[in-house]
């Protein structure tokens, strides 16, 4: 199996994109660990087994396991330097939008050449599309400098006025469109999917550029009323989603006093340890089924109850240990008094042996 693992991940190191291989390999190295783990529990199996005490099992790792880890570790590197690279190209892109920019804006300020202006800022605009994804942080501002600049040069002509009305009717459709989505929008009720969806629109609004300056003013009141709308509609949703996650909260807090109640006091036999052990589990299950709850909050209370179940556990592990010890022990007195038997079933001195 091993063997297989690292032919898999030699084989997924090799892909041209690690972002494309990075979810396989992240399944690999679950699989890896739990049978990592499996393996480690058999061989700590067998030397307790052979009168080893738990206490003193050590368990190496095989070559194969070393070279399993050293390819994890170079998946790792090499996403850091896809990540690197891509954060790089961004920044570039960015470099370039701006360039493009300046180029617009000088554009704006001739007054010859009209034709030969018109046809460049085209070719300006076609390379602006072309150019990949820059910064996230910076995606708004470069886009807004782009669509002012733009605006700048089509309002600044006096001449290809037929051609510059085409345009802004086009953009008034665009943007009546993008209009009649975003009041769809208002219907939904995943408050994710509304907040993803309403960036990209505004995005695509931002893009669409300038509409008849008869029409601008009118549907800019639109798009902003609208706007307050699905904001006012996100915080709704937001504030149903809060209170779920405390009422979920809450019945994890209760999950947790009945697992301090369930484990109070210490089992003396097996048989009460198996039943608060199948009480406990079914107690974990309940807690997975709880629901989602606020992450800060989520995970104290996560951290709560693992303790509480990670301490009957150890304390269980304990409790077995020691049972397993006095067993071995047992039965090596066991087997020496079968050895003490064979030794006198031949020997014929009644007196002695009896």
């Amino acid at each position: 199996m091993k063997q297989d693992i690292i032919t898999k991940l030699e084989n997924l190191l090799q892909h041209e994109d690690i972002n494309t291989a990075s979810a396989q390999i992240k399944t690999i190295q679950r699989e890896y660990e739990e049978a990592f783990s499996k393996e480690m529990e058999t061989a700590k199996q067998s030397f307790t087994d052979e009168g080893g005490r738990a206490r003193d099992f050590v368990y190496t790792k095989s070559k194969e396991d070393e070279q399993i880890v050293e390819l994890f570790d170079k998946f790792r590197k090499l996403k850091k330097q896809q990540t690197d690279k891509v954060q790089a190209d961004q920044e570039k892109n960015l470099e370039i939008k701006t360039n493009i920019i300046r180029d617009i804006n000088d554009l704006s300020k001739l007054e010859v050449n009209v034709s030969g202006a018109i046809k460049k800022l085209h070719e300006l605009q076609a390379k602006y599309k072309e150019t990949g994804n820059v910064p996230s942080a910076k995606h708004k501002d470069i886009l807004t400098e782009y669509n002012k600049v733009v605006d700048t040069f089509y309002f600044g002509l006096n001449l290809y006025k037929e051609s510059q009305e085409v345009d802004l009717k086009k953009n008034f459709e665009a943007k009546t469109v993008l209009l009649e989505k975003i009041t769809r929008l208002l219907a939904s009720e995943n408050v994710k999917d509304v907040e993803r969806t309403i960036k990209v629109f505004r995005n695509e609004w931002e893009a669409i550029g300038a509409v008849p300056q008869d029409k601008w003013h009118a549907m800019r009141e639109d798009f902003r009323n609208l706007n307050e709308q699905i904001n006012k509609k996100i915080q709704g949703l937001y504030g149903e989603k809060k209170e779920q996650l405390t009422q979920n909260l809450e019945v994890k807090k209760q999950l947790i006093e009945k697992a301090k109640q369930l484990i109070h006091g210490t089992p003396n036999t097996e048989k009460e340890w198996e039943q608060k052990t199948k009480a406990l589990l079914e107690l974990q299950n309940e807690y997975k089924e709880a629901g989602h709850t606020d992450k800060q909050a989520g995970d104290e209370v996560w951290k709560q109850f693992r303790e509480v179940c990670d301490g009957f556990f150890d304390k269980k592990k304990e409790f077995y240990e020691e049972a397993k010890e006095r067993y071995t022990q047992a039965k090596q007195k066991k087997l020496k008094l079968i050895e003490e038997d064979n030794s006198l079933k031949d020997n014929t001195d009644w007196q002695i042996t009896t």
